[in-house]
């Protein structure tokens, strides 16, 4: 059952926010009302798409790829119970206030559940996301302004960033050489989404062995005139699933299915209409076949 929920007018000047597409933000917004009130919500692409864009023109392929936007840009998590997915509304509890909450899925913190896609945790530095807040931030702020001063990192902390591999350094060089238009540029090389994007694809012989020559996986990119210019299609998109759950992003680019403009839009069968300029017509104004 679908929910109202608040929004702040933080959320239109929040620069987490604005790193996402229009379209990618008018979805995590109306996903807010679908969600239990818990922020969770199916991970149904299918029934995603029927919630928020029920008369919209968009694919599956196209949900699916501004689901991983958000889940790039720390709006998302994406978490498995069991046999079945579902998203979690990052920082839910602490922007929407919710008296007598009713749980109808899953927590991504149960003891059986497992992180499929993550953002990060409760203490990024990113700005809020603009979400209804429970009051707690502003009396934060009025605290004394040691209690608000950043803490320097650990030696530990520092040592445990993750050795980015030589070959996504080259992935990354050369995702960011494609000319303006196609895509949008990596700015972080040591994301966390894409980071674990690309451990994961690496398990996977199939999709390990797109990313095997790098050129020609450019070419394939540059050829995929479908995926160009979307505001979904990045280089995290590459390392997810396709709608299907069956095949990965980065084959189906590889194998050159988006290389056509027309891409999953298939033509409308029915009789042609004729435009104004072709119509016809008698002396007395009947129309000619």
């Amino acid at each position: 059952m679908a929910r109202i929920r608040t929004i702040k007018p933080e959320f239109f000047t929040s620069e987490q926010i604005a790193e996402s597409s229009t379209s990618a933000r008018l979805l995590f917004v109306g996903m807010w009302c679908f969600c239990d009130d818990g922020g969770v919500h199916p991970a149904s692409v299918k029934r995603l798409k029927m919630e928020i864009f029920p008369a919209d023109p968009i694919t599956d392929d196209e949900v699916r790829g501004l689901i991983d936007e958000l889940i790039e840009n720390e709006l998302l998590v994406e978490f498995e119970v069991g046999n079945e997915r579902f998203w979690h509304v990052s920082k839910w509890e602490k922007h929407q206030k919710i008296d007598r909450p009713t749980l109808k899925h899953p927590r991504p913190d149960s003891p059986d559940s497992t992180t499929i896609r993550r953002a990060l945790d409760e203490e990024s530095s990113r700005p809020r996301d603009g979400m209804e807040s429970n009051g707690m931030e502003e009396r934060e702020l009025k605290q004394p302004a040691l209690s608000c001063a950043k803490k320097p990192k650990s030696k530990a902390n520092s040592e445990s960033v993750p050795e980015i591999p030589a070959k996504l350094r080259d992935l990354i060089a050369a995702w960011n050489e494609l000319p303006t238009g196609i895509t949008t540029k990596v700015a972080k090389v040591d994301s966390k989404p894409i980071t674990d994007g690309w451990a994961k694809v690496q398990r996977n012989p199939d999709a390990a062995a797109a990313f095997d020559d790098i050129p020609k996986l450019m070419a394939a990119t540059k050829a995929a005139m479908f995926l160009h210019g979307k505001p979904w299609f990045r280089l995290g998109w590459m390392f997810a699933m396709g709608s299907d759950r069956a095949t990965w992003n980065v084959c189906k680019v590889a194998d050159g299915q988006y290389g056509n403009a027309s891409h999953a839009r298939p033509a409308t069968s029915g009789p042609r209409i004729k435009p104004v300029s072709e119509i016809r017509t008698n002396a007395v104004g009947g129309i000619l076949p």
